[in-house]
């Protein structure tokens, strides 16, 4: 008679112990855009070689260094959540990605935008515009892994827009949305739902999620290239290039002549593998 195998424990990101999941890691490297056949390859892998007390973030580091070598585009595509995080941390980048998630949606927006409230002025992070319908855009920027939106932001944002309506009765509000790189708690959506707010946030909704629009519609922030360096990135956001396709453009227009050309090489080849 055969032993039982030891199950396998490992310390997620919030230093809790969980078991070792097989098929999260398959999901997370399909998610990524690697075949079924690489994704089991990796995750069979990542199995074989784990032990336990193990950190998410040591597993996550050694799929994406296989993903880099058998499925660059995926490698790539695998850093997106980190990628969003690095959207910070004054949150006004994101703010500016969010803007252009909106207008590739077909919306005019202003950014930072005061608007006077019954009480006191408010400043709104996105003030989106359709078919002549106002659309106030609450951005919630999350730096650490761990992070959420939870039900007192939605709370808040809802006071604001409130007084907002009460202070300024011709300023007609169609939608509220709150649009976080983070995913929300179970409170937050209850809540929200119940009061008719939009939510844009990770897998959330469930089937158009902000992840999932980035990858249809290529909308990947610069952020996402491992080539780019934080004085790089810093430089690039100030010519209010926020996306790997504003990049590609800027290089096809000749305005990258600041960046060494090995560098804009290794850049241009990873642009490429998401455009």
């Amino acid at each position: 008679m055969t032993r039982n195998k030891r199950k396998i424990f490992i310390i997620n990101q919030q230093g809790k112990r969980e078991p070792f999941s097989f098929y999260k890691i398959l999901k997370s490297a399909k998610r990524a855009g690697a075949s079924p056949k690489t994704a089991r390859i990796i995750a069979e892998k990542i199995k074989s070689q784990t032990l336990d007390g193990a950190k998410t973030i040591e597993i996550f580091q050694q799929v994406r260094a296989l993903l880099n070598q058998a499925e660059p585009v995926a490698f790539l595509r695998f850093n997106l959540k980190e990628a969003m995080r690095k959207l910070g941390p004054t949150g006004f980048p994101f703010e500016k990605f969010i803007a252009r998630v909106l207008e590739k949606d077909g919306f005019e927006v202003k950014l930072n935008q005061l608007i006077l409230g019954r009480c006191i002025d408010y400043e709104i992070d996105c003030l989106a515009i359709k078919q002549n319908q106002k659309y106030l855009v609450e951005c919630k920027y999350r730096q650490l892994a761990n992070d959420v939106v939870d039900v007192n932001d939605v709370l808040t944002f809802k006071a604001k827009v409130d007084d907002i309506k009460e202070g300024n009765q011709e300023f007609k509000v169609a939608k509220m949305i709150l649009a976080t790189n983070a995913k929300f708690t179970t409170k937050a959506i209850k809540y929200a739902n119940c009061e008719g707010i939009g939510l844009l946030g990770w897998q959330y909704p469930k089937d158009n999620g902000l992840e999932k629009i980035i990858d249809q519609n290529k909308l990947y922030p610069i952020t996402i290239l491992p080539s780019l360096s934080k004085d790089l990135l810093f430089n690039l956001n100030k010519q209010n290039i926020i996306l790997v396709g504003d990049l590609l453009k800027a290089h096809q227009e000749n305005r990258l002549n600041f960046i060494q050309q090995n560098q804009l090489a290794r850049i241009t080849q990873e642009v490429n593998l998401l455009q």
